[in-house]
């Protein structure tokens, strides 16, 4: 059985392109390829917590704070989940597992290694797909997520702290720990430029990559929206605010505040929030500091002297409305 494993990166149209997965899960189904529930729906995020170092706001949401709690969960996700690939190999030929947070949480070469090794006892080959955004426009999107997950920084503030992650914007240092794990035959990188996908579509391209002409077989569907739009403006000012009141885990207890979510959906909904975009004054600063990285990213990777990234989204905040 083939594994295509997703690793985002995070602000590229990730949650949109899992939940058109799913929505077509019978049809890809019958095509041979599998999607994994015991990794989670539609987010696989428990297969890379497996490998992760740190106890993060995924195991937070589960209720789970100690190493010792972590490792019980761990082993029964382990066991479930190679249980579930053992049952999928007898009707599918791939499996597809997706989650932006492998770019993310897998930040040592150390663990992504050892995801090459469980994966690599399980599965014949692993192909790795990897969506690249221009940076400043990533930085912008991802303050939104931030917002949206609790952070009460300004953006001034939470750009400083962003600076200096190598590994999450340095995509020559975080590919190529891939590229020396997993093999660069085994790579596909493709640049987040609807101009890159197969008919400007990022599920289309997606999915020829699985298997090509799947994207015009019968009984494909098209119904999934764009998901996890970014906040604009107004949104990140009322979004601060409930951040500050209503923290995501209560102060007392440390239960997760349903109030807040409640709230910030509210916000997210609201479309007279949505005229005025965020605007990053920094955006053509931020692309420089990464020029030297990504000129050697785009050599080693797509084989080019030129920079591939279109850098009119930093200069007018057009990524303000960019997909997750």
């Amino acid at each position: 059985m083939e594994c295509f494993l997703h690793i985002g990166t995070e602000k590229t149209a990730s949650t949109t392109l899992q939940l058109w997965l799913y929505e077509n899960r019978q049809f890809l189904s019958e095509q041979g390829i599998a999607l994994s529930e015991t990794a989670g729906r539609y987010n696989n995020r428990a297969l890379c917590a497996l490998f992760q170092n740190s106890i993060d706001d995924f195991y937070h949401d589960k209720h789970i704070s100690t190493h010792e709690e972590r490792k019980i969960f761990d082993a029964d996700f382990k066991e479930n989940f190679i249980k579930e690939i053992g049952y999928l190999k007898e009707n599918h030929e791939a499996i597809i597992i997706s989650s932006e947070h492998f770019h993310s949480r897998l930040q040592n070469e150390e663990d992504i290694e050892k995801l090459y090794s469980f994966l690599h006892t399980i599965f014949r080959k692993i192909t790795v797909i990897c969506y690249f955004r221009e940076q400043s426009s990533l930085r912008l999107s991802l303050y939104s997520t931030a917002i949206k997950a609790g952070d009460t920084r300004s953006f001034h503030d939470f750009a400083e702290g962003q600076t200096h992650d190598l590994h999450y914007y340095d995509y020559y240092s975080m590919f190529s720990k891939w590229s020396r794990v997993f093999g660069k035959e085994n790579l596909q990188p493709v640049l987040f430029q609807s101009s890159a996908w197969l008919d400007h579509d990022i599920r289309k391209d997606f999915l020829n990559r699985i298997k090509a002409d799947l994207p015009q077989t019968p009984g494909l569907g098209f119904l999934t929206r764009n998901s996890n739009e970014s906040m604009t403006a107004r949104q990140i000012v009322l979004g601060r605010w409930i951040n500050y009141l209503l923290p995501r885990y209560q102060r007392r207890n440390g239960k997760y505040c349903k109030l807040r979510e409640l709230c910030m959906t509210l916000i997210i909904e609201a479309d007279f929030l949505r005229s005025i975009p965020l605007y990053d004054p920094c955006a053509q600063a931020f692309q420089r500091q990464c020029q030297a990285s990504n000129m050697r990213f785009f050599r080693m990777f797509f084989e080019t002297d030129k920079n591939l990234f279109s850098t009119d989204q930093g200069k007018h905040g057009k990524s303000a409305h960019s997909r997750t």
